[in-house]
């Protein structure tokens, strides 16, 4: 069943659905992207908007934006995309796969913040 306004993406792996006056503009040309989540695509235009990211009855392991990163097992997670993009990506600078190859992340790294 469709939402009447929603606009969905055509990704062929990641898709999106947008609501509201922009959404077709938003979602505009993702069925042309190399990767699931493009520079200038819609995933990483959600920092460019502020925009928030809810998930409900879902933990971060569903979060697409921030995969791999778990925060807790909450139902219900408001995040802000800038904000993590800005976290994720100064973390990423110091190991680009830290993520995937360590246990924990070094203390020191969240200084740099």
């Amino acid at each position: 069943m469709k939402r009447r306004g929603v606009v969905r993406s055509l990704h062929p792996t990641h898709s999106i659905a947008a609501y509201g006056k922009e959404a077709s503009l938003y979602t505009q040309g993702e069925e042309n992207c190399s990767s699931p989540c493009a520079p200038g695509g819609c995933w990483d235009r959600l920092r460019t908007i502020n925009a928030k990211i809810l998930l409900v009855g879902v933990t971060h392991i569903r979060n697409t934006y921030i995969k791999k990163v778990k925060l807790g097992d909450a139902e219900c997670i408001l995040c802000d995309a800038k904000a993590v993009f800005e976290v994720t990506s100064k973390i990423l600078s110091q190991e680009i796969n830290c993520l995937i190859d360590r246990e924990t992340i070094p203390e020191e790294w969240w200084n740099t913040i």
